[in-house]
């Protein structure tokens, strides 16, 4: 198994937000998941630190928003909040832990990121890979996606711009 720290250009945005310890709750994201449709538990794999953190009636905003968007053919690549907030912490954290990769969205019920169908081969060489991201960390990317009002999946470097100046 590989692990990864938190990526260097969010660390800065994060000291004095977020109480991250070693021993903390945190999310396991792994490359296995990548290699399937039922993936990152059927794509649901943070709903319950979201039910625990976050009212319904702002993700619901947001998913609202997002699908309207997509209904108007506005906006293709919104996977709605949930899917968009996962698809940022796949790309931003287990991604970068591993040999590259590509990857594809999927604007399904299911796993919304998958390996590029080229790449399905690779699935011995890399579905070892994982990730542990603290939960409070993802709370805080979902807060800040939700005060961005994200309707896509976003980078960390848009994040630590849009937290850089409470920081600063």
């Amino acid at each position: 198994m590989t692990t990864n720290q938190l990526p260097l250009q969010l660390t800065a945005a994060l000291i004095n937000r977020v109480p991250v310890t070693a021993g903390g709750p945190y999310i396991e994201l792994s490359a296995w998941s990548l290699f399937r449709k039922g993936g990152f538990a059927d794509g649901d794999v943070l709903d319950d630190l979201l039910c625990d953190h976050i009212e319904d009636s702002e993700i619901e905003a947001a998913s609202a928003a997002a699908d309207a968007a997509r209904e108007d053919g506005v906006d293709d690549e919104d996977l709605g909040f949930r899917h968009n907030l996962l698809v940022t912490l796949v790309e931003g954290f287990l991604l970068p832990a591993m040999p590259p990769v590509k990857t594809e969205h999927y604007c399904t019920c299911h796993n919304p990121i998958r390996v590029a169908e080229d790449e399905e081969g690779r699935a011995a060489e890399l579905e070892h890979y994982m990730v542990r991201i603290p939960e409070a960390v993802i709370v805080l990317i979902a807060r800040t996606m939700l005060a961005m009002r994200a309707r896509r999946p976003v980078t960390l470097a848009e994040l630590e711009q849009h937290l850089a100046p409470a920081v600063a």
